[in-house]
């Protein structure tokens, strides 16, 4: 053992901390360690204790090596790294260490860690083409991560589905992305993050707040083959560029969603009367989906005739991915609805207000996104109703079965 360490035949985990204790002769050394945290910081000033975390590495692999979680946050030297890739028996690896992660300890990780179950690494920094050809060699063969369950990536569009090309289609069930824009990037980069998701996934998560990209159709068109899916979440800095009929089909593939947000930093009131999505939007998703617990849509609330749209998409929506046919049955069990980004409460809400009960009477929290601290079931209905806007959300209703008349 290295001198300096103290064996804790008891301790099974173990946190440092930078900034904290400096002092080797109390780290402990322990056969039973299952898990180790390390916080480095970014700093790279002299005395930083990272050749010294990865000396603790190489020790404490000699006594527990099948280790299950590791976290390393923070500028990291190639000998931690190194020290890092040993450990091919972790379950959880938790590995932001910024432009400090080579290609080749990535790939290294990826062909010998056969039995992580959650990883999350960012890999901003890497290429899609060299990570293909690192993972497409002999010595790694045709897939990766195999047991993989949840994977959340900081990186490039482009190296996300070439990673996702290698990992088995059976296996993943929750992919959380953090996009990360570069100016030579294709516009269709998202449509292939998209392509390549597994059929297994129960939860997708997006964020982008680049303002390259725009989600349509054609990016979400690959989810009718998750037929599964409990959990969507899509956050960008562009309203995604999505109408009615969207609505009708996202609905109709995805039956067992639990939670759907598809949200973006912009006003949705700036945006044309004609783009998006319009409040029979939300019907869709209360006759087709009975699991749905939070929805957030950009959805544009007309607060006047002037602002009624145009005759929304036929009622005779497609069957479900099971031959279900979508059909308003009982009580929807909805509980919190965002109505999109805006930088003011939506004036004439009556109307609106009592179309929304009726899809969604469980309902307990009405918000706008920007405005969170702001339930608008809680304020007081403007003076009185609109008959045009009555008659609109009216005929919606009556078209999904939800009223007789």
């Amino acid at each position: 053992m290295l001198r300096g360490f103290v064996s804790l035949p008891k301790l099974a985990s173990i946190r440092f901390r930078e900034g904290g204790c400096q002092m080797a002769d109390f780290w402990g050394i322990s056969s039973v360690m299952r898990e180790v945290d390390m916080h480095l910081g970014f700093s790279r000033r002299r005395g930083h204790p990272t050749d010294t975390l990865a000396r603790y590495l190489e020790e404490l692999y000699d006594m527990s090596p099948d280790l299950h979680v590791l976290r390393v946050r923070g500028t990291a030297t190639p000998p931690l790294l190194s020290g890092v890739s040993k450990y091919i028996h972790l379950h959880t690896l938790d590995l932001r260490v910024g432009s400090s992660l080579s290609m080749e300890i990535f790939s290294t990780i990826a062909a010998t860690f056969a039995t992580l179950r959650e990883l999350t690494v960012d890999a901003r920094h890497l290429d899609a083409e060299e990570l293909e050809e690192g993972l497409a060699s002999p010595t790694t063969g045709t897939k990766i991560f195999t047991p993989l369950r949840d994977l959340t990536l900081q990186a490039k569009p482009a190296l996300a589905s070439t990673l996702l090309r290698f990992i088995p289609s059976r296996t993943l069930e929750t992919f959380h992305l953090d996009a990360q824009w570069t100016a030579d990037a294709p516009p269709d980069s998202l449509h292939q993050v998209f392509a390549h998701l597994p059929d297994s996934l129960r939860t997708v998560s997006l964020e982008c707040f680049d303002d390259v990209a725009c989600i349509d159709r054609a990016t979400l068109l690959p989810l009718a083959r998750l037929a599964g899916l409990r959990r969507l979440d899509i956050q960008v800095a562009v309203t995604p560029c999505l109408d009615d009929r969207d609505a009708r089909d996202l609905a109709a593939w995805c039956p067992n969603l639990e939670h759907l947000a598809v949200g973006a930093v912009e006003d949705i009131c700036g945006l044309p009367r004609d783009y998006g999505m319009t409040p029979a939007a939300y019907a869709w998703f209360a006759r087709s989906c009975p699991a749905l617990e939070s929805l957030a849509l950009p959805v544009h609330i007309p607060t006047s005739a002037d602002e009624l749209p145009d005759a929304a998409p036929s009622s005779s929506t497609p069957s479900n991915a099971d031959g279900r046919p979508c059909t308003a049955g009982r009580p929807h069990a909805l509980r919190r609805l965002d109505i999109g980004t805006r930088k003011a409460i939506p004036v004439c809400l009556t109307d609106f207000g009592s179309y929304i009960r009726i899809l969604f009477p469980s309902l307990t929290a009405l918000e706008v996104s920007g405005l969170s601290d702001i339930d608008l079931l809680q304020l007081r209905d403007d003076p009185k109703p609109q008959p045009d806007l009555e008659t609109y959300y009216r005929r919606i209703l009556v078209d999904h079965g939800f009223t007789d008349s």
